[in-house]
């Protein structure tokens, strides 16, 4: 879980450095969190990202 939360954070501070956006993180019942980019149109999320924490 904490390689997970790392990887979130690099990715992060990954599109920060690219743009002011935020990044809104969803974590379902199954352990999978979502992240997207919550400035960004539903049409068009092309930072989507879905890992699964049963990942070794």
């Amino acid at each position: 879980m904490q390689r997970l939360h790392k990887t979130l954070q690099e990715q992060t501070q990954s599109t920060r450095s690219t743009r002011l956006h935020s990044i809104s993180c969803i974590q379902i019942i199954n352990m999978t969190t979502i992240c997207f980019n919550s400035q960004q149109d539903l049409t068009s999320t092309t930072n989507l990202n879905i890992r699964d924490q049963d990942t070794p």
